[in-house]
This record gives C-alpha cells, sequence and structure tokens, in this order.
C-alpha cells in the first residue's frame, strides 16, 4: 500500500487568512456614565481610570479615594472591631506586667514566619524576651502539635500566641490546658465548626466577627494585634518616652502580605501602600539580602 510522503514544510496561511483568524469582537462591559464622570470632576483622574473605577464596584468617591490613595491614620478600621482582640491584648499584657514566658508559634511560609516576626520584634520592644518556635516543614508538618507545645511548656512557656495556624487545632489547644499553657490563636484560614478552647482566638472569618475586612492575612492580623497592644498601653501610660512607630513593621507585613496572595483591596491596599515604601527604605539584614538576590539592592520596591 502506497502512502504519500507528507511534506515536511510547514503550511503557510495567506496573509489575509492570518488576519481573519486573529480577529476579535471586543465586548465593553456596560457601566454607569454618571458615575464615571462623578468620579472623574471630584477625584481629579482620567474618564478611563474613573471608567475602570465604575466598573470594578467602587461606585462612591469616598471608597473609590481609599482604593486610590488610602491612609494609615484615616482609613485603617479598629482592631478591637475584631472579636477576641481584647481579650487576647489583656492576656498578653497581663504576660509582659508579671513578666511571663511568652511564646510566638509560627508556620514555615513566608506569611506565617513574617507575621510570627512582627510580634516577637514588637514584644522584645516593649521589653518581654519572647520564645519563638516554627515547625518542622517535613517532620513536624502544618499547625500544632501536642509534642512541640510540650517542649515550649518545658522551656517555662506560660501564653503561648500562634501566628497563622492553630484555628483547626482544637485538640492540641485541650492538651496544652492539660498542662497550663494558655493559648492565643491568631489565623486566618478556614474556621471549622468547633473553636479550640483558647483564651482568645482571632479570626476575621469568624461568623461572630464583625471586622468589615476578611481578606487580611496572618501577618496583617499580628500587625492587628500590635496596633491594638499598642492602644492599649499607651491608654495605660506604659511607654515613658516616644511611643513606638508601627510604620516600620510594614515591610515584612508587605512581605507577607503578597507571598500569600490575598486581595490587594481594603485594609491590605492600605498597609501595602505604606508598606512599599518602608520595604524600599528598609536595613533588615534579611530583607536588603533579599533585595540584593532580586537584583534591587538600591531601587526602590514597587508594585
Amino acid at each position: 500500500m502506497h502512502c504519500p510522503r507528507r511534506s515536511d514544510k510547514p503550511t503557510i496561511l495567506p496573509l489575509f487568512q492570518m488576519r481573519s483568524d486573529l480577529a476579535k469582537r471586543w465586548v465593553l462591559k456596560p457601566f454607569d456614565e454618571a458615575c464615571a464622570a462623578r468620579q472623574a470632576e471630584q477625584l481629579g483622574i482620567s474618564s478611563l481610570v474613573a471608567r475602570i473605577l465604575c466598573l470594578r464596584g467602587y461606585a462612591e468617591v469616598d471608597s473609590a479615594r481609599r482604593y486610590l490613595s488610602s491612609s494609615l491614620r484615616e482609613d485603617l478600621p479598629s482592631p478591637f472591631q475584631m472579636i477576641d482582640m481584647e481579650p487576647a491584648v489583656r492576656r498578653l499584657i497581663q504576660a509582659i506586667r508579671n513578666h511571663e514566658q511568652i511564646g510566638v508559634w509560627g508556620d514555615y511560609d513566608v506569611d506565617g514566619t513574617t507575621g510570627a516576626s512582627v510580634l516577637v520584634t514588637f514584644l522584645r520592644e516593649l521589653g518581654a524576651e519572647p520564645i519563638y518556635y516554627v515547625p518542622h516543614r517535613i517532620e513536624e508538618g502544618y499547625g500544632l502539635n501536642v509534642d512541640g507545645l510540650r517542649r515550649l511548656k518545658e522551656r517555662g512557656v506560660d501564653l503561648l500566641v500562634t501566628i497563622d495556624c492553630g484555628i483547626a487545632n482544637a485538640r492540641e489547644v485541650a492538651a496544652a490546658r492539660q498542662f497550663d499553657l494558655d493559648v492565643i490563636i491568631v489565623d486566618h484560614h478556614q474556621v471549622p465548626e468547633e473553636l479550640p478552647a483558647a483564651v482568645a482566638v482571632i479570626n476575621p472569618h469568624r461568623k461572630d466577627c464583625l471586622f468589615p475586612d476578611k481578606g487580611l492575612c496572618a501577618a496583617g492580623l499580628a500587625f492587628y494585634l500590635v496596633i491594638g497592644l499598642r492602644a492599649k498601653l499607651r491608654d495605660e501610660s506604659w511607654f515613658q518616652g516616644a511611643v513606638p512607630d508601627l510604620r516600620r513593621y510594614l515591610d515584612i507585613v508587605t512581605l507577607g502580605t503578597i507571598a500569600d496572595m490575598v486581595p490587594l483591596t481594603g485594609v491590605n491596599r492600605t498597609l501595602l501602600r505604606r508598606g512599599l515604601v518602608e520595604l524600599s527604605a528598609s536595613t533588615r539584614p534579611g530583607v536588603v539580602a533579599l533585595k540584593q538576590v532580586a537584583g534591587i539592592p538600591d531601587g526602590a520596591v514597587t508594585a
């Protein structure tokens, strides 16, 4: 049987046919022209940007302004809108005043390590000497484990704060209570039906949490815990000199937020707006080394 020989040469389509094949029919999404005109006039932006804002759901001038140029001072919701923030802060202050040993249990990803770093660094600034613990990714896996909790208790830890884990560890938290280890959970993962019996469970996804922004990562939640802690200590006249400037922490909060790929809207966008400035100017050895490897040792870090 004779089989015709296939040509090795590629088939070349006529130019007019190629153009026809590449032709696309663009369908523009309808938008509110009055909304776009209002945004352009009141915000001083182009009609194109105004149209995009309206199409993205920012129909109100104030919400559009916050999206474009939000402010840390004016646009961040209070940390005490978050359920269990009050008891968490109260217990931490008790531990600091009574010189209890505080432990911080992080996670091994960027969000978990940066979130733990935020809390550990601030506690040190307050004069505490926290012990931090990051489980081995292969040998221990994700989340709390009883052996690790017991080791921390043996090192004298009285109060443990978990960052980026713990919400699904009801059994382990119950075990910790058996050997008198108090636990505060700071986590942003899915909330199970049974909450751990911890001193406080900070998670914006809780059904009873009225915090308006649900998209924070663990680093952002740790930063919010620090905001709440500083606010209460300031009310109690703890600081004899200057009150700590928390903007300095936003370089590592930014790393955790971007690495965890949470939505860059609302609170996250506000934190990152300033965080990119702090990241550009950061002198932390780890951040400096990371920028050198990325090829931007002296340049500004942008979005």
